[in-house]
């Protein structure tokens, strides 16, 4: 039969591998409060249990309700890896994954490189509610711009610096004939008329300052070669004054063998061929010149 069909069928091919080198996820971790995600777990269940038994058979609800369950399965994850956090436990890598992986819906419809930044425009995060009132005021509770977060953490041994973003917080008393909308509020805080934080906040915030994005190097990690360093000498030895053994062009994969090292005013890490693991040298490292393989 393949023989008499042999012009009309096609034969089974091998796909050419399974892509790219990739580097697996880097340590993370989550806020260590065990409680406050399992009883957002218990809302978000509760609701889509409640709304599920009250909607049943309206199917074009089930994909939002399916979603609000998934939603609560993800915080209940994420409350057992903060009590092992807490218990001093090591983390897996699987938790890793849970950790760093899309949390919901629009997050995850919005994907677009390592760093989890949004593909399309994406809700803005200033919002703000009346919460309660009194006589001719409500207290207005809102979220500001996302502030850079550090948090000294365990890692590899020893104690690293973690960084991350977090909620601005503001509670401000409003009249109540003149309660915000999330559009006033974001004029509100883009002029001189924001509110001052709360006295409590200033135990912990630092006005100011221009947060950078830093790209962690760590050996056994994927890294691509991009625009801006291609061209880029290896050389035997971490150091400028070290032969040249190969020059990287854009969209090259390499992997961290080794480092780093501090040689001529520079941080040196050791390479290996992305594909092969075959030692390629050592190289400079430059923010510009390579971007994370990760598949989030």
């Amino acid at each position: 039969l393949k023989h008499d069909t042999i012009l009309y069928t096609k034969m089974p091919e091998g796909a050419g591998g399974g892509g790219p080198p990739m580097s697996g996820p880097a340590p993370s971790y989550v806020e260590p409060n065990p409680d406050a995600f399992y009883r957002m777990a218990y809302m978000c269940q509760t609701l889509a249990n409640g709304l599920g038994w009250r909607l049943m058979g309206y199917e074009s609800e089930e994909t939002y309700l399916g979603a609000m369950y998934r939603l609560g399965e993800r915080f209940k994850n994420l409350g057992d890896i903060a009590a092992r956090q807490l218990a001093g436990e090591a983390l897996t890598e699987d938790d890793y994954y849970t950790i760093t992986e899309c949390l919901g819906e629009i997050e995850c419809m919005n994907l677009e490189s390592d760093y989890n930044r949004p593909a399309g425009e994406m809700p803005k995060p200033p919002v703000i509610a009346a919460v309660s009132g009194s006589g001719t005021e409500v207290l207005e509770v809102g979220i500001g711009w996302i502030d850079r977060l550090y948090v000294v953490v365990p890692l590899e041994g020893g104690m690293q610096v973690a960084q991350g973003g977090v909620f601005s917080y503001y509670e401000f008393l409003q009249p109540r004939s003149q309660r915000l909308t999330d559009e006033e509020w974001r004029e509100r805080l883009s002029g001189s008329g924001a509110p001052a934080l709360p006295a409590w906040a200033g135990n912990f915030v630092l006005p100011g300052g221009k947060p950078t994005e830093r790209l962690a190097f760590r050996v056994g990690d994927v890294y691509i070669i991009t625009e801006s360093g291609d061209e880029l000498n290896v050389r035997a030895e971490p150091s400028l004054q070290s032969d040249v053994q190969r020059v990287l062009q854009v969209g090259e994969y390499v992997t961290i063998l080794d480092g780093p090292v501090m040689s001529d005013g520079y941080t040196w890490w050791q390479f290996a061929r992305g594909f092969s693991g075959d030692p390629l040298g050592w190289a400079v490292e430059d923010q510009e010149w390579y971007e994370r393989s990760y598949l989030p």
